[in-house]
């Protein structure tokens, strides 16, 4: 029983340490794809450039960097670019700012507690959930 809750420990203090670096992690080194015909850069193949038998360049080194959009935080990610030259998909603004390859507090939602601990957030028995406010269906 003791040996079970070790190695259970030791498994969420791994997972921890995991999502700590990923959420520090700013920029990765990754092998892209360059399609010569389309004149692009990707960390993975276009299927169209596949299917017309494009000359594509395999295993380019490359720097995968991430950024968040400051106006609707939505996230984006660039190859071999310092900074977002496109607007936001989401709200068309320019400004971005570094963030790191995971959201610190989902992670910390999600991943680390695993419904350990986050008692404040269940609801207590009998309290009605949104679906099932009408009662049931017969």
């Amino acid at each position: 029983r003791v040996a079970d809750l070790e190695s259970s420990t030791r498994g969420l203090e791994e997972k921890e340490r995991k999502l700590n670096k990923d959420v520090k992690t700013v920029s990765l080194k990754i092998n892209a794809a360059r399609c010569e015909e389309c004149k692009y850069l990707a960390e993975y193949v276009s299927k169209l450039c596949k299917e017309r038998n494009h000359k594509i360049t395999y295993k380019i080194p490359a720097t995968k960097r991430f950024f968040e959009c400051t106006d609707c935080q939505r996230r984006t990610t660039t190859i071999n670019k310092a900074y977002p030259k496109n607007f936001c998909t989401g709200c068309r603004g320019r400004s971005f700012t570094p963030v790191g390859m995971r959201r610190e507090d989902s992670a910390v939602e999600k991943d680390i507690l695993c419904g350990i601990g986050t008692s404040e957030k269940l609801l207590p028995r009998g309290v009605e959930h949104g679906a099932f406010v009408k009662g049931p269906r017969w």
